[in-house]
């Protein structure tokens, strides 16, 4: 059984907590929407919490926070809009084991809102991501889903490994701050691992951002002898941002980001763009990097 409680969580003010009694989400309601916790139930919290709102940005005059936790934006990322400060209260519904979050009308023209479904009886959550284009025009844009975890772990990214002949298989996009050498990011053969746990990592003030075109849709987070894994819908032949990128991950010295990307296509006014993503969780992990 689902249960469903309004509470009020660490600074970040009205909350709704989501527990099948093994694990327990808390997502923010006085803005955002943000999943800002996502743990087993008593233990230690896989998200980042910017309890300091040490990371922001100055939007038209209005101040832009990351919160930490899950979010959804828009892709590519541009300056103002993917940015828009997202601080008013958010609604919510809930009808069976769902419950539907939706962001007030933004000012850009988009309307933003995410289905949540926990299951009863495994380590398991649903997320149905929805970008909805009011602007009056048409517009090319992504769902993008990003996640923001506290470090201290390994990143574990598949690498393709289709056959592809005489063509390439592997497409790996960095951003301009991103350096090849970079201490946290190990270039393995079948796996990527990106590790926020060595002295090296720890000691790293500039970021590092890669995105991949992955056939296979997920990645893991390994801390504390328990993993969050991201599964994401991946269509083969569609379209992606960034150089075709279905998946994205920052990495700094707060916290981690694992980021799933959704179809980059032309909406019409009054279309909605959906991307799902499946969040399983393991305890007593048995790990050794």
């Amino acid at each position: 059984m689902i249960k469903f409680d309004e509470i009020n969580y660490s600074n970040f003010g009205r909350c709704l907590h989501i527990t099948n009694g093994s694990i327990e989400l808390v997502v923010t309601l006085d803005f955002g929407p943000r999943v800002i916790c996502a743990s087993f139930v008593g233990k230690d919290n896989f998200m980042w919490e910017d309890t300091a709102r040490e990371y922001s940005n100055d939007v038209n005059g209005k101040k832009f926070y990351n919160y930490g936790g899950h979010r959804l934006w828009i892709s590519p990322e541009t300056f103002p809009d993917t940015y828009y400060p997202d601080n008013d209260p958010v609604s919510y519904e809930v009808k069976g084991d769902t419950v539907t979050f939706t962001q007030p009308q933004q000012t850009t023209g988009f309307a933003l809102k995410i289905d949540i479904t926990m299951s009863a009886d495994e380590n398991r959550v649903d997320l149905r991501h929805y970008v909805t284009n009011n602007t009056g025009v048409e517009r090319k844009v992504a769902p993008w889903a990003i996640t923001m975890l506290a470090n201290g772990g390994h990143e574990i990214i598949p690498v393709n490994d289709n056959d592809t002949g005489y063509l390439a298989n592997r497409y790996v996009v960095l951003w301009p701050y991103a350096k090849m050498n970079d201490p946290r990011i190990n270039w393995g053969d079948k796996y990527m691992v990106l590790d926020q746990t060595n002295e090296q990592a720890a000691e790293m003030t500039s970021p590092f951002k890669i995105g991949i075109s992955q056939i296979h849709p997920w990645a893991v987070y390994l801390k504390n002898n328990q993993i969050f894994m991201k599964r994401y819908t991946f269509y083969p032949d569609a379209e992606y941002p960034d150089g075709n990128c279905s998946f994205e991950t920052y990495s700094c010295k707060s916290f981690i980001e694992m980021e799933t990307v959704g179809t980059y296509r032309t909406m019409a006014n009054g279309e909605t763009a959906v991307h799902d993503e499946t969040w399983c969780f393991f305890d007593n992990v048995d790990f050794k990097a």
